[in-house]
């Protein structure tokens, strides 16, 4: 069993209502222990710090991490420890998150076919390394983006901006990279999740051939 990103797990404090994940894969009657293979978009905090539990131990005990080889280059870099901004901080954490996986690690190169039916393509720029995985089966197909896009309204709309000249390791090759994943989906008729996008952040991206997209969200479907 696959699980893409591990979230913010519950040391992350940004925001009160972060580290759920446990709570939702119980609820889907998933047991930690399950998961086979945790692939990494990237390992900024929201992603990656909850790979491990308050105590230092992993989340995740049976589970393979497969990761970029220059994403992990970025943020494990022990050098980002000496640092005055927030990679000091976020490499910390990420250098704690992935300690108990390192008898397990799986590094790659981006565009590599990890299994079959599970590929991988390159939206590097908001870090260095950030991958999509692409999954496909009996003919269809749906990529995961991690952040190559924060907004479901305006990326598509206007996918030559880039999210934060700070935050992002490339701003320009980030904004190149929601074009070139956008184009990617259109062309193969890929369904496309979104991070950071309403739930459950899945659908169509659709040309309105000015250069521009537009997101048609999947509803919601209730059980009953």
């Amino acid at each position: 069993m696959f699980l893409i990103d591990a979230g913010a797990g519950r040391t992350l404090t940004w925001r009160g209502d972060m580290g759920r994940l446990i709570d939702n894969l119980g609820a889907a009657g998933i047991d930690p222990k399950d998961i086979d293979a945790v692939l990494m978009t990237h390992l900024h905090p929201d992603h990656a710090f909850g790979l491990i539990h308050p105590d230092g131990s992993a989340t995740f005990p049976n589970a393979k991490l497969f990761c970029t080889d220059r994403e992990w280059a970025e943020w494990t870099d022990p050098e980002n420890l000496n640092r005055n901004d927030f990679r000091s901080e976020w490499t910390g954490g990420a250098l704690e998150a992935v300690t108990p996986y390192r008898d397990r690690l799986r590094l790659f190169s981006v565009g590599e076919t990890l299994f079959p039916g599970v590929s991988t393509f390159s939206v590097a720029g908001h870090t260095a390394g950030m991958c999509a995985y692409i999954f496909e089966s009996e003919g269809q197909k749906i990529v995961f983006t991690g952040d190559v896009c924060h907004h479901q309204v305006y990326d598509p709309a206007h996918p030559e901006w880039y999210f934060h000249m700070d935050y992002d390791t490339n701003p320009q090759q980030a904004a190149d990279a929601k074009t070139a994943i956008f184009a990617k989906v259109v062309t193969e008729g890929i369904r496309y999740h979104g991070y950071h996008f309403p739930f459950p952040g899945i659908g169509d991206v659709v040309p309105l051939g000015d250069g521009t997209y537009h997101f048609h969200p999947e509803a919601v479907a209730p059980r009953h």
